[in-house]
C-alpha cells in the first residue's frame, strides 16, 4: 500500500511539473497592423502576441487598445480576453477581427488564431496598446479611467505586462501604463500615426522604444505585408509584417548606443527620457531603467546624432555623436 501511495505521489508531482511547464511565461506584444491600405474597411487589422510555445495565458489576461485622445481618455476600443489560451507551436497568438473579411491574408499555421467580432476598430488617433492582467473582467467599450487622470481605475486591478503608445499630442494626452514603464514610441505628432508596428525578433525587453520598429504600409493589396516610408528611425533591413508567424530575421544596417544616466551623486536615474535626433530632425526616445540604463538599437551608421536627456529634477549636457560602430558607456551625469 505504501509503495502504491508513493507511486501516486510521484505521478501527482509529474503532473504538477507538466502544469508548471505549460503555464504562463513572459508574454509580449509582438506585432500590430493598425491601418490597412484599404480606404473602405479595416479588414486586415490583426494583433499578434508572443510567448513560449504551448504556454497558457493566465486567467484575465487581455489585449487592450485604450483611447488616449482628449475627451475619450481611458475607453477600451478593444478588450480581448486571452486567458486560458495556449500560444501556438511557433509561440504566437494572433487576434483577428472578422467584422470585415481579408480573403487573401494567410496566417501562419503554427499560431493559435483567435477570431473575434467587433464594430470598434483599433488605432483611431492617439492610442495605447497593452498586454495586461486584471482582477476584474474587462470589456470593449468600457471606461477604464472614469476620472480621466491617465491612470486605470484601481477597481480593475490592472497589471501591465507589455505595451507601447502612439500619441499625437504628448503634452496633453496620456500614455496608459506609464507608471509601469509604457512609453510613446511615435516620432510624429501627425494624426496619421504608423500603419503597423513590429517587435524586433528575439527581443524580450518590455516597454522600450528600441524594442519596436514601425512604418506605413504599401498602398495595395489590402493584405500587403510590405512596409513603406516614412519609417521609424531604427527601421531594419528586412523589416516586414509576418501575421501569425515568428517575426522575420533582419539584417541590421546599424549599430547600438547605450549608457547610463545618473544623479550628481552617482545613483542611477529611473524614468529619465533619452532622446536621439538625427540630422533630419527625426527623433526617437528611450526611457531609463530602474538603474538608469538606456539603449538604442539598429541606429543607422555614418550619421551624426544629437543625444540629450530630460528629467524633472536635473539638467544634462547635450552630446553630439558620430555613429560608425557600436557605442557603449555613453553616460550622462545630472547637473544641480
Amino acid at each position: 500500500m505504501k509503495r502504491i501511495t508513493n507511486l501516486r505521489l510521484l505521478g501527482l508531482a509529474a503532473m504538477v511539473l507538466i502544469a508548471m511547464q505549460t503555464t504562463a511565461s513572459a508574454q509580449f506584444l509582438n506585432e500590430i497592423e493598425i491601418d490597412p491600405p484599404s480606404t473602405m474597411s479595416d479588414a486586415c487589422q490583426f494583433v499578434e502576441l508572443s510567448g513560449t510555445a504551448a504556454s497558457v495565458a493566465e486567467p484575465n489576461t487581455y489585449f487592450l487598445s485604450v483611447n488616449s485622445d482628449a475627451g475619450n481618455f481611458g475607453f477600451a476600443n478593444q478588450a480581448l480576453n486571452i486567458g486560458g489560451q495556449a500560444f501556438g507551436a511557433n509561440g504566437t497568438i494572433v487576434l483577428v477581427n472578422t467584422l470585415s473579411d481579408c480573403p487573401n491574408r494567410v496566417y501562419g499555421t503554427g499560431s493559435n488564431r483567435i477570431n473575434y467580432f467587433s464594430p470598434l476598430r483599433i488605432g483611431s488617433g492617439s492610442e495605447t496598446y497593452l498586454l495586461v492582467r486584471s482582477t476584474a473582467p474587462l470589456a470593449t467599450g468600457q471606461d477604464l479611467d472614469t476620472n480621466d487622470d491617465g491612470i486605470f481605475d484601481a477597481g480593475f486591478g490592472i497589471t501591465v505586462l507589455d505595451g507601447f503608445a502612439l500619441i499625437v499630442n504628448p503634452e496633453e494626452e496620456y500614455v496608459y501604463g506609464a507608471t509601469t514603464g509604457v512609453v510613446n514610441i511615435s516620432n510624429t505628432t501627425s494624426l496619421d500615426q504608423p500603419d503597423a508596428v513590429t517587435r524586433f525578433p528575439g527581443n524580450t525587453t518590455p516597454f522600450l522604444v528600441s524594442s519596436f520598429y514601425f512604418g506605413e504600409l504599401d498602398g495595395a493589396p489590402d493584405e500587403t505585408t510590405v512596409y513603406a516610408a516614412p519609417f521609424s528611425p531604427n527601421f531594419p533591413t528586412g523589416g516586414v509584417l509576418t501575421p501569425g508567424n515568428v517575426n522575420a530575421p533582419i539584417s541590421s544596417s546599424g549599430f547600438s548606443i547605450s549608457g547610463q544616466v545618473t544623479t550628481p551623486g552617482g545613483l542611477g536615474l529611473r524614468n529619465a527620457i533619452v532622446a536621439l535626433t538625427n540630422s533630419q530632425g527625426v527623433r526617437v526616445t528611450a526611457t531609463t531603467s530602474s538603474f538608469g540604463i538606456y539603449s538604442f538599437n539598429n541606429v543607422p551608421s555614418d550619421g551624426t546624432y544629437i543625444l540629450g536627456v530630460s528629467s524633472k529634477r536635473y539638467r544634462f549636457n547635450v552630446r553630439t555623436l558620430t555613429v560608425n560602430g557600436n557605442l557603449t558607456n555613453i553616460d550622462f551625469v545630472g547637473l544641480e
